[in-house]
């Protein structure tokens, strides 16, 4: 078996947590078959139908991701690459896993952070994608760790205390020539 190492992160902040999971979105964008797995993922979709290309995106990551939680006393945080190979992991690699996919079909997405009753801190991130794809002008919400998941579906709001929504890609983060 080889031997791979799990990075341990310091994280101080939310910001922290936030850009190591951009960062792991660009490493799947930056890497030619990811475009090549999104294409795969929505072969089914009639042209321009987002709402087909969202849902097929959110079902390969729920049939190809189990839910679980970090190694102890770890923060972890996978590209989708890595999430596949595993077939493991917890929100933050399923929301990473879900922008990657649909940042590279050509939707903006967002990571929605929040804190949920009970926690003394941000507890929880799922992704958000904006619609249409074309001059947004809504998001729709992707939790694949709730109880029998589905598109569109998010934390009942009595449970939320705050949230917080991040852009996964700006402009300033991309390379250019």
């Amino acid at each position: 078996m080889p031997q791979h190492t799990l990075t341990r992160y310091k994280v101080n902040s939310l910001d922290d947590s936030i850009n190591l999971m951009r960062q792991a979105v660009v490493l799947g964008l930056n890497d030619p078959s990811t475009r090549e797995l999104a294409a795969c993922t929505i072969r089914g979709c009639d042209d321009r139908d987002d709402r087909c290309e969202v849902y097929a995106v959110f079902e390969f990551i729920k049939q190809h991701v189990k839910y679980v939680a970090d190694p102890r006393l770890f923060d972890t945080f996978a590209t989708l690459e890595r999430t596949l190979t595993m077939g493991i992991g917890d929100c933050d690699d399923q929301s990473v896993a879900t922008c990657t996919l649909l940042e590279a079909l050509g939707f903006q997405t967002s990571f929605r952070v929040i804190q949920t009753k009970g926690s003394p801190t941000w507890n929880h991130v799922y992704a958000l994608v904006h619609l249409p794809k074309r001059r947004p002008t809504g998001t729709f919400p992707l939790d694949h760790t709730l109880a029998n998941p589905k598109p569109g579906i998010q934390p009942p709001v009595e449970l939320i205390v705050k949230y917080k929504d991040f852009p996964v890609l700006t402009e300033r983060m991309i390379d250019g020539p």
